[in-house]
């Protein structure tokens, strides 16, 4: 079970920022537990702070068809799609994310990449599902105007 002990210990690193000791832990990790989805996950969020989207993305996928009901993994996956510029790819991962566990968040970010590809109708419906969702999403409110 080192497995284990090595995630935790790159999730110390990661929460105090310490990006190089926490990818070395997460990928002891998946050297020894491949099917480990949760730490492909943790690997493209350290990607994502370190605002390396490029390489972030394929951990974000190897942790999707690992785990494909994870909302929380196709949304980061969104995200450094969309800051690749890669917006439809991103909207893809959106629209997976809303499917598996509508979150706020997650309509959100759909939104927000509708609306910079001008497809504003479907901006707002989406926004107003995750406005729905939870009353006090303001940037669900920022979507709407």
């Amino acid at each position: 079970n080192f497995h284990h002990t090595y995630h935790g210990i790159g999730n110390v690193y990661e929460v105090n920022k310490i990006f190089d000791k926490a990818l070395e832990f997460f990928h002891k990790t998946i050297t020894l537990d491949p099917r480990a989805a949760d730490t492909y996950f943790n690997i493209g969020t350290v990607l994502q702070q370190m605002r390396n989207h490029e390489e972030a993305v394929p951990y974000f996928e190897k942790a999707a068809e690992i785990s494909p009901d994870s909302s929380g993994t196709y949304v980061n996956l969104g995200v450094s799609l969309k800051a690749l510029g890669r917006v439809t790819d991103a909207i893809d991962a959106y629209y997976k994310a809303v499917k598996r566990n509508p979150i706020p968040q997650a309509f959100g970010n759909l939104a927000s990449a509708l609306h910079e590809m001008g497809r504003d109708k479907e901006a707002v419906d989406v926004a107003r599902q995750g406005v729905a969702l939870d009353p006090n999403y303001a940037h669900g409110y920022n979507i709407l105007g």
